[in-house]
């Protein structure tokens, strides 16, 4: 592997990263970093744990990982026309390369004995996206465009591409839902094309969806399978790894079902909020391209929306989603409450900088944040706090947004000032301008302390309003049974602390 001061080495550590789809994140984040860096290319170096393995906890194989990482990681890297070698290196020989180049490294920092954790995740495109930065996309070659169209042998009729999930898990796709509606799209002129999911290409296809149209070889090939997507007018899909693929595409269209599952940890309202998605938001970005449907791949669901679904293949220029984009503190906050912390404080950085009335709340964000990073010591964690907090302790109510009064409630009553965090609270709940969110960690910081009844009456109703508008999110009824164990009311707060954990089993409550 060449060493280049114009070539930017990305080090792609199995320590802790996955043989995954994933890694698209990873890959487009480099590309950021290439452009931020003007380095001309970018060399991706793959790195073995200690063991000269892969990583433990994603239950695969020696075997399975090697072939992943051929199958698919290397392919991924010829697809962003990133240069790599075909495998992957020991530490040793990867810290002899790394000590040896001369030219920026990705990511920052980068220590082979303690490599950084999550740098796959797809909540730092979010805080790239939510800061102004145009995110890379990829663009199939000609060569594979001609390869597809070859295979397939495209008629009159226009495509949708089904990919599937074939797994044991809660993800699995529901077969007889999608042959229904591939009966329903044949009926309406189209022509669907089912993809399987690569892991299960050793196996005879499900017996429901016998006499169905696959595509094998883009199934097995992660280049002809971008090729088919790109060709597609829709990509329709239950939740799974190839979606990252979608939304990175520079003109892939899709539909995703099934990303909220509460038989699947990964389902469940904490990891959806991980990737700063909320359940029934929008998509931070490309948001005319691609809809995430907030419903499983049931077969009346898919019928429900057959109609949106024919419209979408039949136009390619049809706009999929225009729902108002979420305000990048809303964002924010969701990254910092479930631990994606430097994504979240690149956010909370971006808002601080600027003029308007949610600045107060970046400011606030970043101590909030420094509060919440457990791999910090305690001194450390409370200096950090202090010196954010002491830049925005002079900002009076009308000067803040609600949305950022939020941020600023919780700080003060981190900082023991009572009467401030509550001032700030009400200032939350009362503001037209703040999410539903916003408001929940508002009534949060109220129901903390033992209300009057009248303030106690307001926190009820319009956490309950939230839970009722919202359903599925988990903290409108993490906060009502904060709120009733206040208020010394034992049935209430049990009741709703059965529905927390029915709705995210992951949590750990005490």
């Amino acid at each position: 592997m060449p060493s280049s001061s114009i070539d930017l080495l990305a080090v792609y550590d199995f320590a802790n990263s996955p043989t995954s789809f994933d890694f698209l994140s990873f890959l487009a984040r480099a590309e950021i970093e290439k452009r931020q860096n003007g380095a001309n290319s970018i060399s991706v170096l793959f790195v073995l744990n200690g063991k000269n393995s892969f990583w433990q906890s994603e239950g695969r194989s020696d075997t399975e990982h090697r072939k992943r990482l051929e199958n698919l990681l290397i392919p991924l890297c010829q697809i962003w026309e990133i240069k790599t070698e075909e495998k992957a290196h020991t530490r040793l020989d990867a810290q002899k390369i790394i000590s040896n180049w001369r030219g920026p490294i990705f990511p920052h920092f980068y220590n082979i004995q303690m490599p950084p954790k999550d740098e796959y995740q797809w909540a730092h495109l979010v805080a790239e996206h939510c800061t102004g930065v145009s995110l890379p996309l990829w663009q199939s070659n000609k060569k594979s465009q001609q390869q597809i169209q070859n295979i397939i042998k495209p008629d009159s009729r226009t495509i949708a591409t089904i990919t599937l999930r074939e797994s044991s898990d809660g993800r699995k796709s529901n077969f007889v839902a999608w042959a229904q509606l591939a009966k329903s799209l044949r009926s309406l002129g189209h022509r669907p094309i089912f993809l399987r999911d690569t892991d299960a290409m050793n196996i005879a296809p499900p017996p429901e969806l016998s006499g169905e149209e696959f595509c094998n070889a883009a199934s097995s090939d992660p280049i002809l399978r971008g090729a088919l997507y790109e060709f597609s007018n829709l990509c329709l899909m239950h939740s799974n790894g190839p979606m990252q693929m979608l939304w990175l595409g520079a003109k892939t269209r899709s539909m995703v079902f099934g990303i909220s599952n509460s038989d699947f940890t990964q389902g469940c309202a904490v990891p959806i909020r991980s990737m700063g998605l909320n359940i029934n938001s929008p998509l931070p970005m490309h948001m005319g391209r691609h809809k995430i449907i907030w419903e499983d791949d049931k077969p009346d669901v898919l019928q429900k929306h057959i109609q949106k679904i024919n419209r979408a293949i039949s136009r390619r220029d049809l706009v999929l989603e225009n729902a108002v984009p979420e305000r990048p503190l809303e964002i924010a906050r969701r990254l910092r409450n479930t631990y994606r912390l430097p994504a979240a404080e690149k956010i909370y950085q971006y808002i601080r900088q600027g003029k308007g009335s949610d600045g107060p709340g970046g400011r606030a964000g970043l101590a909030l944040s420094a509060a919440k990073n457990g791999s910090l010591s305690y001194l450390k964690r409370r200096i950090l706090f202090i010196r954010h907090f002491f830049g925005f302790i002079h900002f009076s109510q009308g000067e803040v947004s609600g949305e950022a009064a939020s941020e600023l409630a919780l700080a003060y009553r981190i900082a023991g000032m009572r009467s401030r965090s509550e001032i700030f609270a009400a200032k939350c709940v009362e503001s037209p301008d703040s999410s539903l969110e916003a408001k929940a960690q508002a009534l949060s910081v109220l129901s903390a302390n033992k209300l009057d009844t009248k303030n106690y009456r307001i926190a009820e109703k319009l956490l309950n309003d939230a839970c009722e508008l919202a359903p599925f999110e988990v903290s409108y009824p993490i906060a009502l049974a904060a709120l009733y164990s206040k208020q010394g009311q034992k049935n209430q707060y049990l009741k709703w602390i059965k529905i927390v954990r029915s709705l995210d089993p992951s949590l750990k409550l005490t």
